[in-house]
């Protein structure tokens, strides 16, 4: 089918062989830089050039696509939204939809159950990390703001409650006057 484009292999890049994915990522006129689309044909994870990522290092390589050319990551790193914790995400600044790779949960021994219109996603401890509804013939997960923007783990000691909440002071000026 055109629309969606055929995924087409390019040479390995050291560590990192990327395919061509899902067209409608690059294709979608309505850039959703909050949303992620649960793709079985994803090689790996992507997001648009709005999202942060952590630890994050400078990385260019080539995507392919059989009809609309090529494009390329700018950079990869991790990513954390509430249960959800992904390594070596690609941040690809022209696709527009934020791509979470089907096939990258497998190798962690993550389970996908697709049923009922959606799409549920356990990590390898059996913790479900998230569902995604199916909407517009596509598997879309839009976290939550809670999720987003709210710390999942709990702080490690009394200094990093005080960091957490007051920004950045020192450890030098909390001192026990």
């Amino acid at each position: 089918c055109k629309l969606w484009g055929e995924i087409t292999e390019i040479p390995d890049i050291g560590d990192l062989k990327i395919q061509g994915f899902c067209v409608e990522a690059l294709m979608a006129t309505d850039v959703k830089h909050t949303e992620f689309m649960i793709d079985g044909g994803c090689t790996h994870h992507m997001v648009t050039g709005q999202v942060n990522l952590e630890s994050c290092t400078p990385f260019v390589a080539p995507i392919a696509f059989a009809a609309e050319g090529t494009i390329h990551t700018d950079a990869r790193g991790s990513l954390t939204i509430g249960k959800l914790h992904l390594h070596n995400v690609l941040r690809v600044p022209k696709i527009s939809r934020n791509l979470i790779s089907e096939s990258q949960l497998d190798i962690l021994d993550w389970s996908v159950l697709t049923k009922g219109r959606k799409k549920a996603i356990w990590d390898n401890t059996g913790q479900h990390i998230l569902t995604a509804p199916l909407k517009d013939m596509l598997y879309i997960w839009e976290p939550s703001l809670k999720e987003a923007f709210v710390a999942d783990s709990k702080p490690d000691s009394l200094v990093d409650l005080w960091h957490f909440r007051l920004g950045h002071l020192g450890q030098a000026n909390m001192g026990s006057d």
